[in-house]
């Protein structure tokens, strides 16, 4: 476990030292996406509000973008996030939102997420409900 935390560690601060280069170049994609590597490593600690953050900065940047496919990764972030919190009929609509838009992408991910959907609340939330930090606590 302890050395999980020193590669997720080591994760945060290139995402950091990445996010604060592309905030010097005014590039919003390459910040839109290293706030959703924030966020995956928050949520892969169990510091959900933190990573809730992350993607709400990730999906606005996306949004403001219209980078469909970036939306469409945060809405799975998203829902992923609202599995491990027990909030399974607001991922459903996350991951909802993420397929129609994989669909109109024509990107095979959609499959992915419809499979997701078709699984959730059985085994799906035991396979992402644990820490990789150690002793995190849901946050």
């Amino acid at each position: 476990m302890h050395e999980r935390r020193d590669e997720l560690d080591q994760a945060f601060e290139k995402y950091k030292h990445a996010l604060d280069l592309y905030k010097e170049l005014g590039h919003k994609l390459g910040m839109a996406n290293q706030y959703g590597n924030l966020g995956n490593a928050h949520r892969a600690c169990r510091e959900l509000d933190q990573a809730a953050q992350m993607y709400a900065e990730a999906l606005a940047l996306n949004k403001e973008l219209g980078h469909r496919l970036g939306i469409a990764t945060q809405y799975v972030n998203l829902g992923l996030l609202y599995v491990i919190r027990g909030e399974l009929s607001v991922a459903r609509k996350f991951w909802e939102m993420a397929a129609d838009l994989y669909d109109a992408a024509k990107s095979s991910e959609a499959d992915r997420i419809r499979s997701w959907l078709r699984e959730l609340g059985t085994n799906l939330r035991l396979a992402i409900g644990s820490s990789s930090c150690g002793d995190s606590a849901t946050k």
